[in-house]
């Protein structure tokens, strides 16, 4: 069966990857497709690399999440023609988990060239 997760990786208050992660959430919900929205404003996460980041409660969370997914989506931001650092921790903390997966994304960018950074 399908299951989805949405991994909304923006940190601001004030988000609009974050409110297109919720629009996909949404749209999902109104088709019958089981799906998780991980709202990373609301799950701190170590940096990757750090002897903690190995051990971490919500890390083990997410590498959960991410396992039992069939589809993954990251909902991001475009910083500087790139996506933000928080979706790079993501793949570092859950790498394998990733494995075999569909995986898309959503992005909210300043300028048309920018989205070309996803690719």
């Amino acid at each position: 069966m399908k299951y989805v997760t949405i991994i909304a990786t923006s940190l601001n208050p004030d988000s609009k990857s974050q409110r297109l992660a919720k629009l996909f959430a949404e749209h999902l919900e109104s088709q019958d497709i089981p799906h998780e929205l991980i709202d990373l404003r609301s799950l701190p996460l170590p940096f990757a690399g750090s002897n903690e980041g190995w051990e971490d409660a919500n890390a083990a969370q997410l590498a959960t999440s991410v396992e039992r997914a069939s589809h993954i989506v990251f909902s991001t931001p475009i910083y500087c023609y790139d996506t933000n650092a928080v979706a790079k921790n993501v793949i570092e903390l859950t790498g394998r988990k990733f494995t075999h997966k569909v995986i898309s994304f959503l992005c909210s960018a300043g300028g048309h060239n920018s989205y070309m950074s996803i690719m």
